[in-house]
């Protein structure tokens, strides 16, 4: 039952084919349940398995015997990675659903980074005759259905009896799978040792072994006459956030902080481990740390956004990447995760959402007499180095209005100070993130090689027209890009790309003497006050214009198409030139400390051949 072939990769769990609108591409691989171990070849000498391949007998013979066959069919892999790959395969094809509406406290597994339900059917005589259940990881799903198949028929004494390390030396899982997922392992049996115990089902239950606080209570505060307002504050277990979130309890807030789950944790790069397992690590002892100081109940709650962040990041990154574009995937997390799929979830618990960004917002009169209502306005931050609001200029007035950036009015030394000198933080020397955040330690072209493969061409040199090597894709390369190009007789720049002829356009020229910009085009253009600048404001004055993130800001024009207010695109003009555009940047504009708002960078000439 276990050969049906599986394509592995994200779109399989969070976008099923059925109701997937999304075209991503990745290999089809035959499913791990099919392999055999190779044959010796004549002459060869054969493979030595790793030490402590061989399960004992004795932890053979403890297990019921379906749970015993699953795991010595799991054992018959070449090697950990291989079983980890079966394991996840296992989940995603023959988990025995919970369905969601039959998910509720007394189904949820405490214990787990992950959040995982199951729920057990007995009969009369205490055997377990179905285990149901759900997870948003992959590793732990396929554990469970480790569990949910291998338990079928088994006693209540055989499961009270079974130990977690035994299940992983069975299936050759010992030291290949992060603490976090034996932990959860263990947080699972001992769940259904507890409903096998009470003889009822889940919705009488008192819970299983519980070690985290529950998801639902708030922190309590002493406030009596006049509630402070709640503030949902996302921590990332970095600096920022966790001093952000110290800042609202000094200012009398109640926080209610929150992880957010975002990463592809069990992305194939990174089977067995948790590479974000520090992070909740982190998030969680700052809660604890701030508890004690202020004498409150701080209850972090991890929120499963993993579906949410593929369809409206993830999706978006590759399909840039797919047309040739350069994508901003950090942008398209703020305005399309944290403040748009987390304020969904968290509307009904706080009305204001707290980051760690250097911005700030200032509230205001609307200048319009019609529109009497306020207007907040998104201001860069004293910090030119850390200034965020490029990442955060593509939120509308209704999601800056709901924003709090604690930190905003400080510079990044003042923050760590406080860390360290104030507050005290756990993370207080932790250094900051870098890259993309869902994707860990994982390398963006490894990311993109698995989901767009590699499709050879040609690298011309732009000058003198003629072949110098080949690539991979044309995906892998952004127009200013120097590194990896493993071509002698350099230094060679990515100067542009041909997407229908799969060629990468190169020179040995410096960008800045290459094809220097000073004009191009802008579509999708996103205004935070809900409308753009009056024409005649815009045709009588400059803007700054970022084109990254940084502190560096170009001055220009912007020509707005059509009948001006309504137009989503228009055309930039800058006073001096600048190297290094591609289409899919965004160009953010601003006027003295206020950011208006920006829009993607869609044509600037020589970057993009067709």
């Amino acid at each position: 039952m276990f050969s049906a072939p599986l394509e592995v990769g994200w779109t399989r769990r969070f976008i099923p084919p059925e109701s997937s609108t999304c075209s991503l591409g990745h290999a089809s691989r035959t499913a791990p349940w099919t392999r055999t171990v190779p044959r010796r070849r004549a002459g060869k000498p054969t493979r030595r398995r790793p030490p402590g391949y061989l399960c004992s007998s004795a932890t053979a013979a403890s297990l019921p015997h379906p749970l015993r066959e699953l795991c010595e069919r799991l054992r018959q892999e070449p090697d950990a990675r291989a079983r980890l790959q079966a394991v996840v395969q296992l989940g995603d094809t023959q988990l025995p659903v919970l369905p969601t509406d039959r998910q509720t406290e007394s189904t949820r597994v405490r214990g787990c980074v992950s959040v995982t339900h199951l729920r057990v059917e007995c009969d009369g005589d205490e055997r377990v005759q179905a285990i149901r259940g759900a997870s948003d990881a992959r590793v732990a799903a396929g554990l469970l259905t480790l569990l949910a198949l291998g338990l079928v028929e088994a006693t209540a004494a055989q499961v009270a009896a079974l130990r977690p390390e035994w299940v992983l030396e069975a299936a050759g899982l010992t030291g290949a799978v992060s603490p976090s997922r034996s932990q959860g392992l263990a947080a699972m049996m001992a769940h259904i040792r507890a409903q096998l115990r009470s003889k009822t089902l889940p919705g009488t239950l008192a819970t299983a072994h519980d070690n985290t606080r529950p998801t639902e209570r708030r922190p309590t505060l002493p406030f009596t006459a006049v509630q402070a307002p709640e503030v949902a504050v996302l921590l990332s277990g970095g600096v920022d956030s966790s001093v952000a979130l110290g800042l609202l309890l000094e200012q009398g807030y109640r926080p209610r902080p929150f992880y957010l789950k975002i990463w592809l944790e069990d992305e194939v790069a990174h089977l067995g481990q948790c590479p974000w397992e520090e992070d909740l690590q982190y998030a969680t002892a700052v809660c604890e740390t701030l508890s004690r100081r202020y004498g409150i109940a701080l209850s972090l709650e991890a929120v499963p956004l993993q579906r949410q962040y593929w369809e409206r990041v993830v999706q978006y990154t590759v399909e840039e990447a797919r047309q040739g574009r350069t994508p901003n995937p950090d942008m398209m997390c703020n305005q399309r995760v944290k403040f748009g799929a987390f304020v969904e979830y968290a509307t009904p618990h706080s009305g204001y959402v707290a980051t760690g960004h250097y911005a700030r917002k200032a509230t205001a009169a609307a200048e319009s007499d019609r529109d009497q209502s306020s207007r907040s306005r998104l201001l860069r931050s004293p910090d030119p180095v850390k200034d965020q609001t490029y990442f955060l200029s593509q939120l509308s007035q209704a999601q800056l209005q709901r924003a709090v950036f604690p930190i905003g009015h400080l510079r990044k030394d003042e923050v760590r100070q406080l860390a360290e000198s104030h507050f005290d933080l756990p993370n207080q020397r932790r250094r900051d993130s870098q890259g993309i955040c869902f994707l860990g330690k994982l390398r963006f072209d490894d990311f993109l090689l698995h989901y767009l493969g590699e499709r050879h061409g040609k690298i011309v040199d732009v000058d003198a027209g003629r072949v110098v090597g080949t690539h991979r894709g044309f995906w892998f390369y952004t127009v200013g890009q120097r590194r990896g190009l493993r071509m002698s007789d350099g230094p060679w720049y990515v100067v542009g790309k041909n997407i229908d002829d799969n060629i990468v356009y190169v020179s040995r020229l410096e960008p800045q003497a290459e094809a220097p910009q000073s004009h191009f085009r802008v579509a999708t253009l996103n205004w935070i006050a809900g409308e753009p600048p009056s024409p005649s404001w815009l045709a009588g004055g400059t803007l700054d214009v970022k084109i990254r993130h940084g502190p560096h800001l170009h001055r220009g024009r912007l020509r707005l198409d059509g009948d001006g207010n309504a137009s989503p695109t228009g055309v930039v003009e800058l006073e001096r030139h600048e190297v290094g555009l591609a289409p899919g940047q965004f160009a953010v504009f601003y006027h003295g400390d206020e950011c208006l708002g920006g829009g993607v960078i869609a044509d600037m000439g020589r970057a993009v051949y067709r």
